[in-house]
């Protein structure tokens, strides 16, 4: 509501105010005029910039959040009004062009006007090839755009997960539907699942639907290929690990609770659960495979689910059961359903310390009918496999570890044989300095993402980003090795994201 005050003011008074040249002399309005040259000031500033990229229109420009300027074409700007020398200035997108996907990011955009003019602002557009989404410090998501060629990550704004109870969710992870257009996050505190609209154009999130509630303890979530199910895994502090099954209207992105599998009493918990908690599902959406921990007699299976194509019921088959290795197991499976990758952790002295963590990853041959694993081929990845994941032409796995040191931290590309699913070291290992919780490649096969959760225990107390965007060598020599080619926002050391990691293309 505005409200307005009037004010009665004496003749004499208005008579001494024209004798003294009226309100010539009055502080002048920070924002007014074209430039510096058409005020009565000389200490006043234009602010504008250039636009490169340009392909749409409806772009509008913002100065301190108050004075609009769209923008028609590439080349310079100019904001109609001038500014205080000493006034603060921030100039930001208020409206992305029209244009699919398109999206326009602001350097050199905030400062103190000086003693010139400002003309270095560069806004940059960028047809986007489609969406990447993190989990930043409290529990909101970040999102991205992927630039073509590169992969590096353009700013898409920050989208916050509707509260529960009072409660802030924390994020375990995130599953994007297979048609691009919702978003669902799995989370605790309390135990849910989200559900966000995907903006096509743009990539912006809106929540969606109630919050649905899953189980106690839940770590993990897939969603068949198809795009017909999803499935969540808790682990419960009584020990007692399920599966649920969930439906999915793929017109509405609602949830509909669709049964529970409880598995076998384990002696597991959320928090002592040594590669328990993980999920892959084969490519067909037919099959399921569920890594659970054996607390007590320190065992590891893998056990496949057929999943009812109907229903999304589930019915298990024969487990494949191995010691369990205090320092954890990790799963990860072949895009063509063909192999399903299941890595074995293993410290010099046999706890969980990381440190000079090594990792055997065992190949598994998946039936092609029943969907039984068989072992196949062992490889030795020197520095750990904390996180897997394979390019989806299945050419290439990545093997991601994160540990005390530099020296162990690192992405390894390795190649699948089509035959086998043998594996074997491509290239030199590439560094990372982050702690990743998330890794993916998009569905183009040109991109591996990382989404970490904070610094490095050996970054030395220096920021971290949420994200980090690493280019595939398609082909020669090198193809499969990754570079880094972005980042996204940085954080201060200390502070902590959450875990989850979407692409949508």
């Amino acid at each position: 509501m505005t409200v307005a005050i009037r004010m009665a003011v004496p003749a004499s008074v208005l008579a001494l105010l024209a004798a003294c040249g009226g309100d010539s002399q009055s502080t002048p309005n920070p924002l007014h005029g074209a430039g510096k040259n058409s005020n009565t000031s000389t200490d006043r500033y234009t602010l504008g910039g250039t636009v490169a990229g340009l392909s749409g229109n409806g772009l509008i420009l913002e100065l301190n959040g108050g004075s609009d300027l769209p923008i028609e074409g590439n080349g310079a700007f100019t904001f109609s009004g001038a500014l205080s020398r000493g006034t603060a200035y921030s100039i930001n997108i208020k409206q992305q062009p029209a244009v699919r996907r398109e999206l326009c990011t602001v350097t050199s955009g905030s400062g103190m006007v000086g003693t010139t003019d400002i003309s270095n602002v560069s806004v940059k557009c960028t047809i986007a090839i489609g969406f990447v989404y993190v989990v930043d410090p409290n529990s909101e998501i970040a999102a991205y755009g992927i630039s073509p060629g590169t992969g590096a990550p353009i700013p898409d704004g920050s989208f916050a997960i509707p509260l529960s109870g009072g409660s802030t969710p924390l994020v375990q992870v995130m599953v994007a539907a297979p048609s691009g257009n919702y978003l669902y996050v799995l989370s605790q505190q309390p135990n849910q699942i989200s559900t966000f609209a995907i903006e096509p154009t743009h990539g912006g999130l809106t929540p969606v639907n109630a919050a649905v509630a899953s189980g106690a303890g839940s770590v993990h979530m897939v969603m068949s290929p198809n795009g017909s199910f999803l499935f969540v895994y808790n682990i419960q502090t009584n020990s007692i690990q399920t599966v649920q099954t969930f439906t999915v209207d793929s017109a509405s992105g609602a949830l509909t609770s669709a049964g529970t599998v409880q598995l076998p009493n384990t002696n597991c918990t959320a928090s002592v659960c040594p590669g328990g908690g993980d999920f892959a599902i084969r490519s067909d959406s037919k099959y399921l495979y569920v890594l659970t921990y054996d607390g007590t007699n320190n065992t590891t299976s893998v056990t496949p689910y057929a999943i009812n194509p109907l229903t999304g019921g589930l019915t298990g088959g024969t487990a494949i059961t191995f010691p369990t290795n205090a320092a954890g197991t990790s799963m990860s499976i072949d895009p063509l359903g063909r192999f399903l990758y299941v890595a074995k952790a293993v410290s010099p002295d046999g706890t969980p310390d990381g440190t000079s963590q090594s990792a055997t990853v065992v190949s598994y041959i998946l039936d092609p009918m029943t969907g039984a694993p068989a072992p196949g081929s062992s490889t030795v990845v020197a520095n750990g496999a904390s996180w897997m994941s394979p390019d989806p032409t299945g050419a290439y796995l990545y093997s991601v570890y994160s540990g005390c040191c530099a020296f162990y931290s690192n992405v390894l590309a390795l190649a699948v044989d089509p035959s086998s699913g043998a594996l074997s070291q491509s290239g030199t290992a590439v560094p990372i300095s982050g702690s990743p919780q998330a890794a993916a490649c998009d569905p183009s096969g040109a991109f591996l993402f990382l989404g970490n959760s904070s610094a490095a225990i050996f970054s030395d107390m220096q920021s971290w980003s949420d994200l980090a965007a690493y280019a595939i060598t398609t082909s020669g020599v090198n193809a499969g090795a990754v570079s880094l080619n972005g980042q996204g926002t940085q954080f201060s050391y200390g502070t902590a994201g959450g875990v989850g990691l979407a692409i949508v293309e």
